[in-house]
């Protein structure tokens, strides 16, 4: 099956003393055009650019960038699973912890909700996690497959002549909060999600977006992070469908699947074809410390989101505080009311700024721009107790 998924939230942060979404700025989009003959074109507007501050450097990436690149999902009740999941190595040796995103898609002709428990592991030994380090239940919304869901006759026509056609699949993604357990990651875990719909309400079509190794950075290499164990999932069978009758699994493992939630192969053979495909999911450290005087600069990392029809070059970002008529800090950016009296903009320092990105963003692409960019706050000898505890705002622009 082939699905075209769209992307994404990030986590936006503050810091206290802090930071918060900034305004989005404009992009031009260039075109080039050769032929001859006569008649007319009209020109296109480009969109606006999304700008979007999000959270610290991810600890592990394996979610794709421009969604249209997604080829193949995970369904859940089809194999009879009751958990999947995978052994994954952060990047850093892991690292604080505030919450995982994962791409998802229904087939399903009708929209809804499902209660979902995401666990993270510790490594455990053998195939097996290790003690749970913490778990996140939450319902789960998730919209109607279009042109009457993929089991459509409208679509199913459509795939005789298009095999990879994405008809009738609704793509979204949902984000798990870990942000108030205050977890530390170990450099290697197990991570599940768990499906807590014992009578199948969501009748099957509700998948887990699968990246190909490939286009995230070469075979068992995510973007951010690593495969612990290559070309291998995590499984747990309900005790009914391929596992009961010691079948493969199909597309989850190439071997028998048993009670318990275990590690197998994926690799390829003549009965499981998903290698080398891995689930799509980040993991978020919750990016920056708070700003203190003279203390360290914290990072500023932010997202660019083309939501138009035509292809954006960005060639520079532009970061800056926001500040009223009389230089006092804004928290909400534009918003002279928000202003906070005696806490100087002065104080602040943008580091970095502008960011040269020189990025081409296609129409429905997120990206994302890590370390580029970071802010500080100065130690004049005077007192700048109006700026405690306060989110310092930031306006972002674009060219």
């Amino acid at each position: 099956m082939k699905l075209v998924s769209s992307k994404r939230r990030m986590a936006v942060i503050g810091l206290t003393v802090g930071l918060i979404a900034g305004a989005s700025g404009l992009a031009a989009a260039y075109f080039t055009s050769t032929g001859s003959g006569i008649g007319q074109a009209q020109v296109g507007t480009a969109s606006a650019i999304q700008i979007a501050q999000i959270g610290g450097t991810p600890l592990y990436n394996s979610r794709l960038t421009d969604a249209t690149q997604y080829q193949a999902s995970l369904c859940f009740y089809c194999i009879s699973n009751n958990e999947l999941g995978q052994r994954i190595t952060l990047a850093g040796g892991g690292g604080a912890f505030s919450d995982v995103t994962v791409d998802m898609a229904n087939f399903n002709a009708t929209a809804g909700s499902t209660s979902i428990t995401f666990t993270v592991y510790a490594a455990g030994t053998g195939n097996l996690p290790g003690a749970p380090l913490g778990h996140v239940t939450q319902s789960v919304a998730f919209p109607a497959g279009p042109d009457g869901g993929y089991g459509s006759a409208y679509c199913t026509n459509v795939r005789i002549s298009d095999a990879n056609s994405a008809c009738g699949i609704a793509n979204f993604t949902t984000t798990f909060d870990f942000s108030s357990q205050s977890l530390t990651l170990p450099g290697t875990v197990v991570w599940g999600m768990t499906y807590n719909d014992p009578q199948n309400l969501v009748n099957g079509g509700l998948n887990i977006q699968l990246s190909s190794d490939a286009a995230v950075g070469g075979q068992g290499q995510p973007s951010i992070g690593s495969e612990t164990d290559a070309n291998s999932m995590f499984a747990d069978t309900n005790g009914a469908g391929n596992g009961a009758t010691g079948g493969t699994g199909g597309e989850v493992t190439c071997s028998p699947i048993i009670a318990g939630f275990t590690e197998y192969s994926t690799a390829t053979n003549n009965v499981c074809g998903l290698q080398p495909y891995i689930p799509a999911v980040t993991f978020n450290s919750p990016g920056s410390d708070d700003l203190y005087p003279g203390g360290p600069a914290q990072v500023i990392n932010y997202s660019l989101t083309n939501p138009g029809s035509a292809s954006a070059e960005v060639q520079q970002v532009t970061i800056s505080v926001a500040y009223d008529p009389s230089g006092n800090v804004e928290t909400i950016p534009g918003d002279t009311a928000s202003a906070v009296d005696g806490c100087l903009a002065s104080w602040f320092t943008i580091n970095g700024s502008p960011v040269t990105v020189n990025v081409n963003v296609n129409p429905g692409q997120t990206v994302n721009e890590i370390n580029t960019a970071n802010i500080q706050m100065s130690n004049p000898n005077v007192s700048q107790d109006a700026c405690e505890g306060i989110n310092v705002g930031l306006n972002f622009s674009s060219t």
